[in-house]
């Protein structure tokens, strides 16, 4: 997957959030190791499709849709990010079922979805925000929902809004904390 010509996958993080955070390590060969414990502990089949809160240039997008999750997704507020996701997306053919210019803390239809990618996107504020949306979303609907959260420095919120961890571990290459949570 990195071998298209003209992508621009690498180098999305910047700003206090991810400031201690080596990404040289953030590529396909992360995701695939990632991928593989994750549906040690969330059956591929139960995932109706994966949206990546604070999506960056589609790298994770692009990595869930070529491992044969259906629908994937992406929101991404900074629009440099955005429009270079639309052009990777496009150069691998790939037509996501929602992507986003837009803050986290407006979605709140999760339809397409029953998984939320986060890798420490945005600070506690915006977590609290985003959790809420899910805990009304999902309850609502009364459908599971699935956190994958990478280096879960506000995991707390997902707590106090009784999601249930359910298993946590380092991810392959960047030995990065990861905790799965879910709900209901």
């Amino acid at each position: 997957m990195d071998k298209i010509k003209g992508t621009n996958l690498y180098g999305a993080y910047s700003g206090s959030v991810m400031k201690n955070i080596n990404t040289s390590w953030y590529s396909t060969a992360f995701y695939l190791g990632l991928l593989k414990k994750i549906f040690k502990y969330i059956p591929k089949e139960s995932v109706s499709g994966v949206l990546d809160l604070g999506s960056g240039k589609g790298l994770a997008m692009v990595v869930f849709k070529k491992n044969g999750i259906k629908n994937v997704g992406g929101v991404e507020l900074r629009r440099d990010l955005y429009e270079i996701c639309q052009e990777n997306l496009k150069k691998y053919n790939i037509t996501p079922r929602l992507h986003l210019n837009e803050d986290a803390c407006k979605v709140k239809d999760f339809s397409y979805f029953n998984t939320i990618f986060l890798f420490n996107p945005f600070p506690s504020n915006v977590m609290k925000i985003v959790v809420e949306n899910l805990v009304n979303y999902f309850q609502k609907e009364n459908k599971t929902c699935y956190v994958i959260y990478i280096n879960p420095l506000h995991n707390t919120e997902l707590q106090k809004a009784n999601f249930k961890e359910i298993t946590s571990f380092k991810a392959p290459i960047s030995n990065s904390d990861v905790k799965l949570f879910r709900f209901q």
